[in-house]
């Protein structure tokens, strides 16, 4: 039996967000410069968006950007920019970054590809080998028919909103329905959160929770994709379509059995990864934390809850969203952050616990919230 603290008060500095120096070869000069400068000198551009508040980025600051190897090549070959997506927000919309950290390399002006999620150097430098020799430019088309998909993607969640928002529920269901029968006929996910925003994904599930014609449409295409993945057909689009389907119609019981049987896959999936994603929401809401403690960092994911619950909280979004939603979204945060506090306490680190409670409390600092830290101190002691 584990003998646990509840740490609902702490002074500790916090780490998450910390700035680093900037690493050397990230150029000094502004974003256009540096555009201009990679032309004229016949190098590639490779453009860095990061954010102060994402821990891969900073962690790629003290590893990846420092390598030796990395920087030499990088050095001879590229002009590399660093943009900070929240104090150049145009520059981001205008390349649709949409996570961070995003690696885009780009020969002429026009983009060669991306990558997002952490990158080791090894990682990275081949990738901007791949760029150089001209095999990232092969797959242009595909990327082309990826952008445009993802084009079409966000009208579609746009007018959906907007009917949703003028009381026109049938005509948001109708096209959130449409939205994975078209992705099954152009073999593409949906779930992609380069493609579909996860506040979309989230508010889908709640919309099929409250309409059965949703959820019907919702597990015929689960039921789809599901028959090819039986037969063997596995593709990761397929694959997390089905595990996303999972989650809105209420039935997770096969992402669960998928994270049993691929516990180790599972972990080592990109953080970004719409898998990793759909898997870690299926263990949450099945409370698996033997799981759980396997896959992942409980502070890192409090982090990023708390970021996504800050940026939804502004006074206009609020409003518009109905007392019930509103509601859900407090009794969820709550609930996940609390279980992060707790698979902390699992792997015996305090300190994390310690910044999760913080960060909880410095949202909601309520009766609920304390009393769900309580709960979760004594269910670790348990574990």
């Amino acid at each position: 039996m584990r003998t646990v603290k509840v740490m609902l008060v702490l002074s500790v500095v916090l780490v998450a967000g910390r700035l680093f120096a900037e690493p050397e070869v990230f150029s000094s000069a502004d974003y256009e410069t540096d555009r201009t400068a990679a032309i004229e000198n016949d190098k590639l551009h490779l453009v860095y968006f990061t954010a102060s508040w994402c821990p891969p980025c900073q962690q790629m600051k003290k590893t990846t950007w420092v390598d030796e190897s990395l920087v030499g090549w990088l050095n001879e070959h590229a002009v590399v920019s660093s943009v900070d997506v929240d104090e150049q927000p145009k520059i981001a919309s205008d390349h649709e970054i949409r996570a961070m950290p995003t690696m885009v390399v780009f020969e002429d002006g026009a983009e060669l590809g991306r990558v997002v999620g952490y990158q080791n150097a090894v990682e990275l430098k081949g990738f901007m080998e791949r760029a150089a020799s001209g095999e990232l430019a092969a797959g242009n088309a595909a990327v082309a028919i990826q952008n445009a998909w993802r084009s079409e993607v966000d009208a579609e969640l746009e007018k959906a909103l907007e009917h949703y928002e003028a009381g026109e529920t049938e005509k948001a269901v109708g096209i959130y329905s449409d939205l994975f029968a078209q992705a099954w006929e152009k073999e593409r996910s949906v779930v992609d959160p380069n493609t579909m925003p996860r506040m979309q994904m989230w508010f889908i599930g709640i919309l099929a929770g409250q309409d059965e014609g949703l959820r019907e449409s919702l597990a015929k295409e689960r039921d789809r994709r599901l028959e090819l993945l039986r037969e063997g057909e596995v593709t990761w689009e397929r694959l997390c379509d089905w595990a996303f389907l999972n989650n809105a119609i209420g039935d997770e019981a096969g992402t669960i059995a998928w994270a049993e049987r691929n516990t180790q896959v599972a972990a080592d999936l990109a953080y970004f990864s719409p898998m990793r994603h759909m898997v870690e929401e299926a263990l949450v809401n099945a409370s698996r934390l033997d799981l759980l403690a396997e896959m992942i960092d409980p502070l890192r994911n409090a982090n990023d809850k708390y970021r996504s619950q800050n940026l939804s909280m502004n006074a206009e979004f609020m409003q518009s969203m109905d007392e019930e939603i509103r509601d859900r979204m407090r009794e969820r945060f709550i609930e996940e952050m609390s279980m992060y506090y707790t698979i902390a306490l699992m792997q015996d680190d305090e300190q994390s616990a310690g910044l999760i409670a913080e960060k909880l409390l410095g949202i909601y600092d309520g009766d609920d919230a304390r009393e769900a830290l309580e709960a979760a101190a004594k269910r670790a002691e348990n574990e």
